[in-house]
C-alpha cells in the first residue's frame, strides 16, 4: 500500500510541474501550433521563440528580386494525425506598437495526410521607410482552415521587419572610411554600402578591407556596378539616398 501511495504522490508532482502547453499535447482533435527554433535551428514549442526578424538592409531595392523575402515558419499538428490533407490558413494582425509590416501568406497551405508538421513559406515585403521598425503578428485563420486552435501560448508568431544598414553593421567607422577607403572608392553613403555588401557577398566589410581596398576589391565593385547600370537598371543608374550617382572611383 505504501508503494502505491508513493507512486501517486510522484505522479501528482509531475503533473503539476508540467507546463500547460506541454500537458495539452495529449488531446485527440487535430489542432495546430506555431513552433520556434532553438540556437541549433531545431523546432521547439517555446512561446519566447515564436519570433523572427527580416532585415532588408543588406540589399538595394531591385524590382522582382530583392523587395520580397521568404520567411520559413514551422507549424506542428497537435493530437491525432489526419487521414486526409488539411488546409492551414494564416492572417496578420498589428501589435499596436509598430507600423504593420506587409506579410502576405499564400493561403491555404496544405498539410499532407499523416503529416504532423510542415514549414510554411511566408512572403515578406520590403518596408516603405528605411530605419523604421515594422511588425506583424502571424496568426491562424481558423475560419479557412481544417484544424482547430491549439495551445494559447503557441498561437502567435511575431515578425519584425527592418530596412537599415549602419556603419556599425559593416564594421567601418567614419574615421576609417575617410582615411583608408574614400581615397580609393570615394565618399560613403548607405546605398553605396548596401551595394558593396551585395557585390562582396558579405556584410563584414571592415574585415574584408582590413588591409585596405585592394585592386581585386575595386574590380569586383566596379564590375558589379557597371553590370547593374547596364543590364539591371539601364534607364535608372544607381543613385544614393542624396540623389548622387554611386561610383567606386575617388
Amino acid at each position: 500500500m505504501k508503494r502505491y501511495m508513493i507512486f501517486a504522490v510522484v505522479a501528482l508532482v509531475c503533473a503539476t510541474a508540467c507546463k500547460e502547453h506541454q500537458m495539452e499535447y495529449y488531446t485527440v482533435a487535430p489542432t495546430i501550433n506555431f513552433m520556434g527554433l532553438n540556437n541549433n535551428g531545431i523546432p521547439i514549442d517555446q512561446p519566447s521563440a515564436l519570433r523572427a526578424e527580416v532585415q532588408f538592409g543588406n540589399t538595394i531595392p531591385i524590382p522582382d528580386s530583392t523587395n520580397t523575402a521568404i520567411l520559413q515558419v514551422h507549424v506542428r499538428l497537435q493530437g491525432r494525425l489526419s487521414d486526409r490533407p488539411l488546409r492551414i490558413s494564416l492572417a496578420t494582425e498589428s501589435d499596436g506598437a509598430a507600423p504593420l509590416a506587409t506579410v502576405k501568406p499564400t493561403n491555404p497551405y496544405i498539410l499532407e495526410e499523416s503529416a504532423w508538421q510542415m514549414i510554411l513559406r511566408i512572403p515578406v515585403e520590403r518596408p516603405a521607410e528605411r530605419h523604421t521598425t515594422y511588425r506583424a503578428k502571424l496568426v491562424f485563420d481558423y475560419a479557412d482552415s481544417d484544424v482547430g486552435r491549439g495551445v494559447d501560448e503557441l498561437q502567435e508568431y511575431v515578425i519584425t521587419v527592418r530596412d537599415a544598414l549602419t556603419r556599425e553593421d559593416i564594421g567601418i567607422t567614419e574615421t576609417v572610411w575617410l582615411r583608408d577607403i574614400q581615397p580609393v572608392i570615394g565618399p560613403y553613403s548607405e546605398t553605396k554600402a548596401r551595394f558593396m555588401v551585395m557585390a562582396m557577398g558579405r556584410r563584414d566589410l571592415g574585415t574584408a578591407f582590413m588591409w585596405g581596398v585592394n585592386a581585386n576589391h575595386q574590380n569586383i565593385l566596379r564590375t558589379a556596378l557597371n553590370n547593374y547600370n547596364t543590364n539591371v537598371s539601364p534607364d535608372n543608374p544607381l543613385r544614393d539616398e542624396n540623389g548622387d550617382l554611386v561610383s567606386f572611383f575617388p
